[in-house]
């Protein structure tokens, strides 16, 4: 079986899932952007978004997005949050990711078995006219 692109590029990239000193204090979030089709393939990159640790509470942290154009906002993140808009490693991010992605095939199935329904009724409708 083909791998899907976004496979194809970790082969070709692997992530550097080491934490090193500098990056004790940041937490990550992986975003998987899709493109245009083309041949008949859709392309997909995976981009890592870096946020800097601005504080740390008994709750959470304060967090501020590292890059030239970043916003200068800062976000808060509950600790024991189920759902957690960045995480403190790249595999956690990776994992995450993995799971809006699911999250997101979920909804767009659902949506297009509701499509087919109301398309097959309209065409029942139709032969009536």
């Amino acid at each position: 079986m083909e791998n899907s692109p976004l496979e194809q590029e970790f082969e070709m990239r692997p992530p550097d899932f080491t934490i090193s000193k500098a990056d004790q204090d940041c937490w990550w979030r992986a975003e998987v952007h899709t493109g245009p089709e083309y041949n008949g393939n859709v392309w997909a990159s995976l981009n890592w978004r870096r946020f800097i640790v601005v504080r740390s509470t008994p709750k959470g942290v304060w967090l501020r997005e590292e890059g030239l154009f970043a916003p200068e906002k800062e976000r808060f993140v509950r600790g024991d949050a189920r759902l957690q808009f960045a995480v403190p490693t790249k595999r956690l991010a990776l994992k995450d990711a993995e799971i809006r992605a699911r999250h997101e095939l979920a909804y767009k199935l659902y949506a297009l078995k509701h499509a087919k329904a109301k398309n097959d009724r309209l065409k029942e409708l139709v032969k009536f006219l």
